[in-house]
C-alpha cells in the first residue's frame, strides 16, 4: 500500500509539473506597429511591423485581413494587394495554398475568399523572437463625403489569439490635408493616447487582450482627396462628431 502510495504522490507532482509549464508557456506580441499612408486617390498603404515573442516552439503565424468594415461598409476597401512578407528582414516567398510542411521558412501562403485575406507564414519559432513585416495596399478606402474625407478602419481586428504589449498607429495623411482642421476618433482600448500634428496622426495603445479590437475614424479636408476616390454626396460631419462625442 505504501508503495502504490508513493507512486500516486509522484504522478500527481509531474502532472502538476506539466500543468504549470504549460501555464507559463508565453506567446505575445511586445511591439505592433502600424505605418498607414492615405492616398489622394483614397487608397490607404500600410507597413505592418510586428515583434512577437514566444517560449513555445511553433512552426509560423497567421495574419488574417479582412477588408469589410463592419460599423460602416461605405468605410470598406474594395481591394487589397498583398506586396510582401518579411521576416527578421528576410523577404519571404510565396507557395501555393496548402503546399506548406511543418519545418519550412520564409515561406508563406496567401489565400483570398471572398472579402477574407489570409496569410500563413511559415517561420519556425523555438523560444525566440522574430519580426515580422507586412506590406499591402488598401484599395478605395478613404470616403469623400460633401463636406469631409474620412477614414474609419479596424487597424486591430478581434482575430488575434495573442495579446499585445505596445500598439503603435501612424497615420500619414496627404500633405493638404494639414491646412485645415481633422477629427480623430480611436475605439477599442482606454489605455491609449493620441497626438496629431499637421498631416501626422499617432495613436498609442498598450496592454491589448486577444480579441480585442483596435479601430479608427480619422475626417479630415475633403480636398486632400481626388474625385476619384470613393464619393457619398452627403453631409455628415457635423452627425459623425455628435456621434463620436456623445
Amino acid at each position: 500500500m505504501k508503495k502504490k502510495f508513493v507512486f500516486i504522490f509522484a504522478m500527481l507532482i509531474l502532472f502538476a509539473c506539466v500543468i504549470n509549464t504549460e501555464c507559463l508557456a508565453v506567446f505575445e506580441i511586445e511591439d505592433f506597429t502600424i505605418d498607414a499612408n492615405v492616398l489622394s486617390n483614397g487608397n490607404m498603404t500600410v507597413i505592418e511591423t510586428i515583434n512577437y515573442y514566444t517560449t513555445e516552439t511553433v512552426n509560423g503565424v497567421t495574419r488574417d485581413i479582412s477588408i469589410k468594415n463592419p460599423q460602416n461598409t461605405k468605410n470598406s476597401a474594395d481591394n487589397l494587394v498583398l506586396h510582401s512578407v518579411m521576416v527578421d528582414g528576410i523577404i519571404c516567398e510565396k507557395i501555393g495554398v496548402g503546399t506548406g510542411v511543418v519545418g519550412d521558412n520564409y515561406v508563406y501562403e496567401y489565400d483570398v475568399s471572398n472579402n477574407d485575406f489570409n496569410i500563413k507564414l511559415y517561420t519556425p519559432f523555438e523560444s525566440s523572437t522574430k519580426t515580422v513585416k507586412y506590406m499591402y495596399t488598401l484599395e478605395n478606402v478613404a470616403v469623400k463625403y460633401n463636406d469631409i474625407g474620412e477614414i474609419y478602419w479596424n487597424f486591430i481586428g478581434n482575430e488575434w489569439d495573442c495579446s499585445i504589449n505596445n500598439l503603435s498607429i501612424n497615420i500619414t495623411l496627404p500633405l493638404s490635408a494639414a491646412t485645415e482642421t481633422s477629427y480623430v476618433f480611436g475605439h477599442g482600448s482606454d489605455d491609449g493616447t493620441f497626438e496629431k500634428n499637421g498631416n501626422y496622426i499617432n495613436l498609442y495603445a498598450k496592454n491589448i487582450n486577444a480579441f480585442q479590437a483596435i479601430d479608427a475614424r480619422i475626417l479630415f479636408s475633403k480636398n486632400a482627396i481626388s474625385d476619384t476616390s470613393k464619393i457619398v454626396n452627403k453631409n455628415v460631419l457635423k452627425k459623425y462628431i455628435n456621434e463620436e462625442e456623445g
